[in-house]
């Protein structure tokens, strides 16, 4: 019989979410093998393992995405975890107070959800309607002087039009 590291199929099973095919290719041993191992050490992924969900989900107050990720699943395969084991729920987005994110490209801004859709306001054009007055920024942009996205000092912001912007940024149309 083949010998198989239980914590190297561990980590590419369950950690790494790779498939029971992707597992025997990656070790060069059968799938069948693979198979027997997993189920003699009840080796689960995280949506079939109760006690980690709950942790990561209710305990940790991960989302389901967050642990999709990290665990190389998708968030239906979460979702149903959370729904076989009856852990209740939070609400969406979009029944959630406003909350604070920052995007991938930097920008700040703050979601609401109101049963409409989702809203989103960047923290900087907030600061500029604190800042400049509401009715100033009214069909104007919000620049970043340093081009620091996250840079939301008020010193580091001003009002510019639409083409005054898109010249700064180099767009070909304004």
């Amino acid at each position: 019989m083949v010998d198989v590291d239980k914590e190297r199929l561990k980590e590419l099973f369950v950690e790494q979410g790779m498939t029971k095919i992707e597992v025997s290719e990656e070790l060069g041993i059968g799938r069948g093998t693979v198979r027997r191992r997993v189920n003699k050490w009840d080796l689960k992924r995280i949506y079939e393992d109760e006690k980690r969900l709950r942790h990561l989900y209710v305990e940790r107050g991960l989302s389901t995405p967050e642990i999709a990720d990290m665990f190389n699943s998708g968030t239906t395969s979460i979702q149903r975890g959370l729904d076989r084991f009856d852990i209740e729920t939070r609400q969406s987005h979009r029944d959630k107070p406003p909350c604070f994110f920052e995007r991938e490209d930097g920008y700040e801004e703050w979601v609401h959800g109101d049963g409409n859709g989702t809203k989103h306001v960047y923290v900087h054009r907030l600061l500029a309607v604190a800042h400049y007055g509401y009715q100033k920024t009214i069909q104007k942009d919000v620049h970043h002087i340093n081009e620091v996205p996250w840079d939301n000092r008020p010193e580091n912001i001003e009002l510019l039009t639409n083409e005054e912007h898109g010249r700064l940024h180099g767009v070909p149309w304004a």
